[in-house]
């Protein structure tokens, strides 16, 4: 009885010890699942969420496109996407639909050349692509309206979005690295304060956009501004840009106009280069009859008396060949053309008021003899 007993007490202790390792391993397993399930939500190797909606054409599929491809595909996609990475290594298992953070990271350049129907609409996404310094996207057709996905892209340096439907630049404020911004042909652009104070920036292009005079307020801000091209927007008069001493503009509609100050005779001019070749550098005297000539300071002075609004004109010659891809079209040649800059001397009228007085023999108290006063107008010159 007692030895039936002992081997009942001994199963009991067996069965507790056996409760206590399951219970314990239990809690262990729950807890390590759990680590990895917040190790997974804390995880910098997140998936990146992306617009899908326009299908094989998103962003994310340009990017898988050539993540997955090895290097002898990649070379054949350059023409349609290209993404420079930390690692040009690294290739994207084929399996994987993904993409995460840890890769948009590897990327520092990326340029798109959407075909027809291949539009990108949106950036979405493209936040996750903190190292990013170039980013290009040509003739996209007019889809993206907001840069708000750039905001914190802050060491691109490079940025062409052509094409676009912004209104405005909101989304760019933070990036003060930029050198390099092309906005042509954004035709509902209207609103420049985002570019307030970039002075890293050399290079603006607002070719076929809907910038106006008051916008000229931020482009004054851009002091390192060498390269602005204005050519077929509402900017015509560079008055107030004076200040920019390394500016060159590159393109510009037919007739560009500036105020200057005539009565100090000495007053400044924009650089102006050939459109057709940026390199050369447009002869302002050469072309102004003998109306101007050029300073030891780089200033410009009338040689002769002037009054109203003087014109030099440059001429091209010859035709040029302006390249283009659109409809399958290759291009087409530019006729001889005229510029003309207009220049608008801001004379200022002094007016003089002398007195006649018929009897100089009395004061102006004196009411027993006629005595007026006749302001007479003289101008000086």
């Amino acid at each position: 009885m007692k030895k039936k007993i002992n081997v009942l007490l001994a199963l009991i202790v067996l069965i507790s010890l056996s409760s206590i390792f399951l219970i314990t391993n239990m809690s262990t397993n729950k807890l390590i699942k759990a680590e990895t399930i917040n190790q997974k939500e804390s995880s910098p190797n997140g998936v990146v969420e992306f617009d899908d909606e326009n299908g094989d054409n998103s962003l994310k599929n340009y990017i898988l496109e050539y993540l997955k491809a090895d290097k002898e595909t990649r070379k054949t996609l350059k023409n349609r996407v290209y993404l420079k990475l930390t690692d040009e290594n690294y290739v994207k298992p084929d399996s994987e639909d993904e993409i995460f953070e840890s890769e948009m990271e590897k990327i520092e350049e990326m340029i798109l050349n959407p075909l027809e129907n291949e539009n990108i609409t949106n950036l979405i996404g493209l936040d996750k692509a903190i190292n990013l310094k170039k980013l290009v996207i040509n003739n996209n057709e007019d889809f993206i309206d907001d840069f708000n996905n750039l905001s914190n892209l802050t060491k691109l340096t490079y940025l062409d979005l052509n094409h676009t439907r912004v209104f405005d630049l909101g989304g760019l404020e933070n990036l003060t690295n930029l050198t390099y911004l092309n906005l042509s042909y954004s035709q509902n652009l209207n609103d420049l304060e985002a570019l307030k104070g970039m002075t890293n920036l050399k290079y603006l292009n607002l070719e076929g956009t809907n910038v106006e005079e008051d916008d000229k307020d931020a482009i004054k801000t851009l002091t390192n501004l060498t390269d602005l091209r204005i050519f077929n927007s509402k900017i015509d008069d560079l008055t107030g840009l004076e200040g920019l001493s390394k500016l060159k503009i590159t393109s510009f509609d037919h007739i560009l106009r500036i105020k200057v100050k005539e009565s100090e005779n000495k007053f400044k001019l924009p650089v102006l280069l050939n459109q057709n070749d940026p390199t050369q550098e447009l002869d302002i005297v050469g072309n102004s009859n003998g109306l101007l000539r050029k300073n030891d300071d780089g200033t410009y002075s009338f040689t002769r008396k002037v009054s109203g609004i003087q014109r030099v004109e440059f001429k091209s010659d010859k035709f040029e060949k302006y390249e283009f891809r659109s409809g399958g079209a290759s291009g087409y040649d530019i006729p001889p053309y005229m510029n003309i800059l207009e220049i608008d001397p801001d004379i200022e009228d002094k007016v003089t008021i002398t007195k006649t007085v018929k009897d100089l023999s009395n004061t102006l108290l004196n009411n027993e003899k006629e005595t007026k006063l006749i302001p007479v107008i003289k101008r000086n010159g």
